[in-house]
């Protein structure tokens, strides 16, 4: 890619880092005996030296940026059973019931007229019936947005990991991969709790209708 200037700050960033590395040893600041600090200093600068190489983008989405846009779908998928590329899928029998199918509205119409009872069944029916599909549509929501958003902080990843070179800009690198952890598990715990109403849902339709 292109960025050349980009490439030359980057690139006098990695020399100041050793510079300054290498002159805290001179000064006894760190010792080469702390293998976990020397491990930790070559393993950022070995991060930030790929990111400044040609084709440093496919790198990144092939060992890093596919694994979190992968994750949420592939946890969805194992605990639903859906298909990867349709992690809603476990929703459309209860939502063709409640939605589509017309012999669930006369059915729920029918319950209202059997007395006092049957009109606070109907109102809890209708109640559940909207709280269901407006989780969904909410659940959806979120899920596009968490996927939005992490689109958003892999287009800023050039920048955000760069800050991993020094403490006193690692929390914004910080920051940076806590929001990708945030996208990433956001739309799993979501789906999880429409997958446990779904099964009560499925259990009342059961019964029910």
């Amino acid at each position: 890619w292109q960025c050349t200037e980009y490439i030359k700050i980057i690139t006098a960033m990695l020399y100041l880092y050793i510079i300054i590395y290498g002159m805290m040893y001179l000064f006894g600041l760190v010792k080469l005996e702390n293998v976990l600090d020397f491990t930790i200093r070559m393993v950022k600068l070995a991060t930030v030296t790929i990111l400044i190489q040609p084709g440093s983008f496919e790198f990144f989405d092939t060992y890093l940026f596919q694994g979190f846009y992968g994750l949420s779908n592939t946890i969805i998928s194992s605990a639903t059973g859906a298909p990867v590329d349709n992690p809603f899928r476990f929703l459309n029998q209860n939502m063709n019931v409640l939605i589509i199918d017309e012999t669930t509205f006369f059915k729920v119409m029918g319950v209202m007229f059997q007395g006092v009872l049957g009109l606070v069944v109907f109102a809890l029916l209708v109640h559940g019936i909207v709280a269901f599909v407006m989780s969904f549509f909410q659940a959806f929501l979120v899920y596009m947005m968490s996927f939005i958003g992490l689109g958003l902080c892999m287009a800023l990843a050039p920048i955000f990991i760069v800050f991993i070179l020094f403490d006193k800009t690692k929390y914004l690198f910080d920051a940076w991969f806590k929001l990708m952890v945030k996208f990433t598990i956001q739309p799993v715990l979501l789906l999880v709790g429409l997958i446990i109403i779904n099964g009560m849902l499925s259990s009342i339709i059961s019964e029910i209708f």
